[in-house]
């Protein structure tokens, strides 16, 4: 199957709404159907989606409890632990 027949009139809508809109707001409409497909495709009742990596992983740290001034050797273990949950 070629990427022409994969792609229909409602894949090229929601690229259309994307990039007309504003998608790299946090609180866009895309974003916030993403979020909530993807939490009911996981089973979980909520998600949240990040613009970047860097945004990703300071909130995983947040969640750690993981701050500034935190440089323990139990921090190592932490992340590694965190990895794992996925």
């Amino acid at each position: 199957m070629s990427l022409q027949q994969r792609i229909g009139d409602r894949e090229r809508k929601y690229v259309l709404e994307v990039l007309e809109g504003q998608f790299r707001k946090s609180d866009s409409a895309a974003s916030t159907r993403l979020e909530q497909v993807f939490s009911e495709t996981i089973g979980v009742r909520f998600a949240i989606g990040f613009v970047n990596g860097t945004a990703t992983m300071h909130a995983a740290l947040a969640a750690m409890g993981i701050g500034p001034g935190d440089d323990d050797e139990g921090l190592a273990e932490r992340i590694r632990r965190f990895s794992n949950l996925g």
